[in-house]
C-alpha cells in the first residue's frame, strides 16, 4: 500500500466540488427542516442550503470569508441529517468539514487542533480526552479482552465478525465495550479484534486535519486488509459512519480507495447488526416502554463540545434535552454512539445514560 500522500488546497477544492456537489443544490430547502443549527438560529446562513451557497460563492472567488461565515461553519454539528434529506445528493456537512482544511478557515480550529496534533503519532487522541475531563483507563479494553477470530454460526451460515471498539469505549468507557462482548457471547458469537487498530479519524476530520485523519485511516486499512470481506461491527455510530466514507479521502483508482470502498458495505452499527443477524433480541427486554427520540432535537451537539465551538448553541441544546427528559419522565436515555454516550454522561445528570449493548446485555 502506498505511503500517505499530502492533500493540497487544490485537492480540497476539487473534493468540495466533486464530492460535496455544490453545483447540484436546487434550493428546495428540505435540508433546512432537519438542520439543528437552522432550528436554533432560524436564519438562512445557518441552514445547509445557505452554507452551500456561501461555499459556492467562496470557490468562485466572489466571497472572502468573514466572522459571520466562520460562525455559521462552526455551528454545523456534522450530523449529516441534511445529506439524507437532500434529493439531489448534495453533501453540506462534508463540504463544511472540507472547508475547515483550507487556510482561509484555520481560525475555526485554532484552539482544538494544537491539542489533537499532540497525539498525531499516537493511536488515539489522548490529550483531547484529558482536556475534556475524561479518566483514561490504565488498561484498554482491547488489551484486556482481545480474542482470536473464530468461525461463527448465524442462521446456519458461517460468519466472522471484526469488532472495532473505537477510541472512547476502548480507552475511557471499557464497560460499554465489555457489555458488547458479553452480549455477543450470550448470543453465541465470537469476535475478532485485530492488532494495530487506531482512531477512525473522526476527531481530526471535525477539527480540519485531513492529513492526520488520512494517516490514521491508512494504518487502519493495512490492518483491515487482512480481514477483507468480513463483517465489521462498531458499537459507536460515529465510528461506523466515518468508516463508511473513508474512501472519500483517497484519489480515484488508488489501492486505499478501493479497499475502503469494499470495507464500507461491511461496516455495521451495532443495532443494524443485531436487526440483521439476531432480530429477536429486542423482544427479550421485559416491561420496556421505549420512546423514539424527539425529532425536534435531532442531535445532542457533542461535536460542538468536542471542538469547543458554539457554547451558546450547545447550552441551548442541553436545556432542550433536559426539558424533554423531564416532560417524558424518562428513567434511561439509550445511545449507540460513543461520543454521545460520553458527552451526555458528562453533561446531563437528570437521567441515567446507558449504551444499547448495556441495556440488552443486562436484560438477557
Amino acid at each position: 500500500m502506498a505511503q500517505n500522500r499530502n492533500i493540497s488546497d487544490g485537492d480540497i477544492r476539487n473534493m468540495i466540488l466533486k464530492q460535496g456537489g455544490v453545483d447540484r443544490c436546487v434550493l428546495c430547502g428540505k435540508c433546512a427542516s432537519v438542520c439543528p443549527s437552522f432550528r436554533e438560529f432560524k436564519k438562512e446562513v445557518f441552514s445547509p442550503r445557505g452554507r452551500t451557497a456561501l461555499a459556492k460563492a467562496f470557490l468562485e472567488e466572489k466571497l472572502i470569508p468573514g466572522e459571520r461565515y466562520l460562525e455559521t461553519l462552526s455551528c454545523c454539528l456534522f450530523c449529516r441529517a441534511c445529506e439524507k434529506a437532500c434529493p439531489t445528493h448534495v453533501r453540506p456537512g462534508w463540504i463544511n468539514q472540507l472547508l475547515k482544511n483550507l487556510p482561509e478557515f484555520e481560525k475555526l480550529h485554532e484552539n482544538i487542533l494544537p491539542v489533537l496534533q499532540m497525539d498525531q503519532n499516537n493511536p488515539y487522541p489522548e490529550s483531547l480526552f484529558r482536556r475534556l475531563g475524561w479518566k483514561i483507563s490504565p488498561i484498554s479494553f482491547e488489551e484486556r479482552f482481545r480474542e482470536s477470530a473464530q468461525e461463527l454460526k448465524t442462521g446456519g451460515k458461517l460468519a466472522e465478525v471484526v469488532y472495532f471498539p473505537g477510541c472512547i469505549h476502548n480507552h475511557v468507557f471499557p464497560e460499554a465495550a465489555r457489555s458488547t462482548m458479553s452480549l455477543l457471547e450470550k448470543l453465541g458469537y465470537r469476535i475478532m479484534i485485530p492488532e494495530g487498530l487506531r482512531c477512525c479519524g473522526a476527531p481530526y476530520i471535525y477539527a480540519g486535519d485531513l492529513k492526520t485523519a488520512r494517516n490514521l485511516i491508512e494504518k487502519n486499512l493495512r490492518v483491515f486488509e487482512k480481514c477483507q470481506d468480513k463483517t465489521i461491527l462498531c458499537d459507536c455510530a460515529g465510528c461506523a459512519s466515518t468508516i463508511r466514507f473513508w474512501s472519500d479521502l483517497f484519489p480515484e483508482g488508488s489501492e486505499e480507495k478501493n479497499l475502503a470502498e469494499n470495507m464500507a458495505g461491511n461496516a455495521y452499527i451495532f443495532s443494524d447488526f443485531l436487526k440483521k443477524f439476531s432480530p429477536s433480541i429486542f423482544s427479550h427486554i421485559p416491561d420496556l416502554n421505549a420512546l423514539k427520540w424527539a425529532e425536534e432535537i435531532p442531535c445532542n451537539g457533542w461535536a460542538l463540545w468536542l471542538c469547543s465551538e458554539c457554547p451558546d448553541m450547545l447550552d441551548s441544546i442541553l436545556k432542550r434535552i433536559d426539558k424533554y427528559v423531564a416532560e417524558k419522565k424518562l428513567e434511561n436515555l439509550i445511545t449507540e454512539d460513543a461520543a454521545c454516550y460520553a458527552f451526555l454522561k458528562k453533561n446531563l445528570s437528570s437521567v441515567k445514560i446507558i449504551s444499547l449493548s448495556e441495556l440488552l446485555e443486562n436484560n438477557l
